[in-house]
């Protein structure tokens, strides 16, 4: 299924309104229109004599669900929560937590956290402020499950953490080709699967906004894993770092998208194709790619179709037995214009071959020493309005994910 050209352009476009708003961007709408009624659960409360009001609340977060009407809110105490949650029959509905790190939903290593999967009427579906962790699984999605056809699933400073499988999608697994999954400051980190440890894309539209994915783990496609045609990925202002792949596609691995503003950098494929991947059109904006390993081939950027580069860093990355391949490799078009690409000598204008002096492997900002080349080489075309902190961009703009101090 090849991604219709206009598509692209307008989810690129919703994509990006948070950037070119500049700020840092919290989770908003998604539950559309105000809230018909609020169901109350804490791990004191009752499924048997409590009545889901605040004085009397449910115990467990599936009794919530199952009585919440549709347009409802779900509003969960503070404390872990250990049961598989499967989701209603209920449109429009919103899973909230006190705390995001306080308020978990629990596999107990036993079972999957959420299931959101063939449910007919369910278009809309909406978890905010939370953890789910310890899920487990033989085959996907032992984190979060999202098998639904025509629907929008939105995740806002939800932590997917410490879940599991033998099959796909760790954290995250995303499978339909008329489904949507938008997810604002959340972190997905420290998953581990056969394929695709953070999030496995398999049909689908992923939409990631100022969100980490970090310290996962899978055979192939450690990170962000959206290989298939039926996907489609759009990444802005995130950071993806510290991903192993055991085999291929450490960081990020797609059939093609769009990444803006991200930061890429130590992510590790003990193969090939160590920080980005990419088989079809590739638009890369502003981004660092920094300090990603691939033991045998592909340090930074590997494309198979039309790519685009514009203002962004590749320094520092590795291809151990191919070292040529280090920084960039493609085979098509590439149209490439003021970046810093350590070794040099691709085709483009504005570019350079300079160490952009960051302040460390792991913070990538400019120092004082930083060179002008770098921090004031950058092109306005196509740059967002704010960098990666939120703060506006200056002519002459800078490359990389950050703006210059």
């Amino acid at each position: 299924m090849r991604k219709s050209p206009l598509l692209i352009i307008i989810l690129i476009g919703l994509s990006s309104l948070f950037l070119y708003n500049c700020g840092n961007p919290t989770g908003g709408g998604g539950g559309g229109g105000s809230v018909k009624a609020i169901i109350y659960v804490s791990t004191s409360g009752s499924d048997e004599a409590g009545d889901g009001s605040a004085t009397h609340p449910y115990k467990t977060i599936q009794k919530g669900l199952k009585m919440v009407p549709v347009g409802g809110l779900v509003s969960v105490e503070t404390g872990t929560y250990t049961e598989e949650v499967i989701w209603p029959n209920t449109d429009n509905i919103t899973l909230k937590g006190m705390s995001q790190t306080g308020t978990i939903i629990s596999g107990d290593a036993s079972s999957r956290c959420v299931s959101i999967e063939s449910v007919p009427n369910v278009k809309n579906a909406t978890i905010r402020n939370m953890t789910v962790k310890n899920g487990l699984c033989s085959t996907n999605g032992p984190g979060i499950y999202f098998n639904q056809a025509n629907a929008e699933l939105h995740l806002y400073d939800v932590i997917v953490s410490d879940n599991s499988c033998g099959g796909g999608g760790g954290g995250i697994y995303i499978h339909d080709f008329s489904s949507t999954v938008e997810a604002i400051g959340c972190r997905i980190t420290n998953n581990s699967a056969g394929n695709g440890g953070g999030v496995h894309l398999f049909f689908g539209t992923l939409i990631l906004t100022s969100c980490e994915v970090s310290g996962n783990h899978a055979n192939q496609g450690a990170g962000v894993d959206a290989r298939n045609s039926g996907a489609i990925l759009i990444l802005s202002s995130c950071e993806v770092f510290g991903n192993t792949a055991a085999s291929d596609f450490g960081g990020i691995a797609c059939n093609g998208g769009t990444l803006i503003n991200c930061l890429i950098y130590n992510n590790t494929a003990n193969r090939y194709y160590a920080g980005i991947y990419s088989s079809d059109t590739m638009r890369i904006i502003n981004c660092t790619i920094t300090s990603n390993d691939a033991v045998n081939d592909y340090g930074a950027i590997a494309q198979w179709g039309s790519l685009t580069i514009l203002n962004c860093i590749l320094w520092g990355n590795t291809s151990e037995a191919n070292p040529v391949h280090s920084e960039l490799s493609y085979l098509g078009t590439l149209d490439l214009k003021c970046c810093d690409i350590q070794g040099g000598g691709y085709p483009g204008t504005g570019s350079v071959d300079i160490d952009p002096l960051f302040v460390s492997v792991s913070d990538l900002h400019f120092t004082g020493s930083s060179p002008t080349a770098v921090t004031e080489g950058g092109t306005t075309e196509g740059a967002p309005a704010c960098d990666r902190d939120g703060k506006s961009r200056t002519l002459p703009y800078s490359m990389g994910a950050f703006e210059k101090n």
